[in-house]
C-alpha cells in the first residue's frame, strides 16, 4: 500500500536515467539534472536499499503523453489516466496486456512497483490481493508541460504547493480530484516527474 506519509518521498524514486535508443539526444538535459544534486540528497527508508529505487528512461517522442487540460481532472476523478490506456483498479494482468511484461519489481516506501517492458518512462504501483493499479509515476516527456507555470496554466490553481528540499525537490505541487492526487516535483524550475495516486 502506498502510504500517505510516503507519497512525497515517492517522488524521489527517480534518481538516474538509463539512456538508450532513440530518446538519448532528447533525454540528455534530464540526465544532467537528475544525476547531479538529486542523488546526493536522496533520503531512503532504512528498510529499503538503493537497489530497489526505480530507474526510468525518458520516452521517445512517439510514446504516450498525458495531456494536461480542462478535462484532465474529470478523467482522473473517474479513475482514468488521460493519454494512457489505464484506469485505476485494473489488474496487473490487464496492465501487462497493454504495456508489456515486468522487467523489474521491488518494494519502495510501502508500495510495490513494477517497470514494464513497453513503458520505459513509468513505474506502476499495484496493491491488494488482486494486485490492482493504485499509482503510476511518469517522467517527462510522458506528460505535457516543463515547468510549474505550464502546469498551472493547464490545470489552474493547485490544491497545495510547498517544497521538499530533503527529498531533492525545491518545489512540490499537488492537485486532488476526488480520490486521485497528482504530485508534481520540480528542481531548478524544471519538472522532474509526476506521481498519480488513487487513495
Amino acid at each position: 500500500m502506498i502510504k500517505k506519509y510516503a507519497v512525497a518521498s515517492l517522488l524521489t524514486t527517480l534518481v538516474a536515467v538509463n539512456l538508450t535508443g532513440p530518446a538519448e539526444m532528447e533525454a540528455a538535459p534530464y540526465k544532467k539534472e537528475l544525476v547531479g544534486s538529486l542523488t546526493s540528497q536522496l533520503q531512503i527508508s532504512p528498510q529499503v536499499s538503493t537497489a530497489s529505487v526505480p530507474m526510468l528512461t525518458p520516452l521517445a517522442s512517439t510514446s504516450s503523453v498525458m495531456p494536461l487540460n480542462s478535462k484532465t481532472g474529470s478523467m482522473l476523478k473517474k479513475g482514468y489516466i488521460p493519454g494512457y490506456k489505464l484506469r485505476f483498479g485494473m489488474t496487473m494482468q490487464q496492465v501487462q496486456k497493454v504495456y508489456g511484461t515486468p522487467v523489474r519489481s521491488d518494494y519502495y516506501l510501502g508500495g510495490e512497483y513494477f517497470k514494464l517492458s513497453n513503458m520505459p518512462n513509468a513505474v506502476f504501483f499495484f496493491e491488494g490481493p488482486n494486485r490492482t493499479l493504485s499509482g503510476i509515476m511518469i517522467v517527462p516527456p510522458g506528460f505535457q508541460g516543463r515547468t510549474f507555470a505550464d502546469i498551472r496554466k493547464s490545470l489552474g490553481k493547485p490544491s497545495s504547493m510547498g517544497n521538499d528540499i530533503l527529498e531533492g525537490y525545491d518545489q512540490v505541487m499537488m492537485y486532488t480530484y476526488g480520490k486521485v492526487t497528482m504530485y508534481f516535483g520540480a528542481n531548478n524550475g524544471k519538472l522532474i516527474d509526476v506521481l498519480i495516486v488513487n487513495k
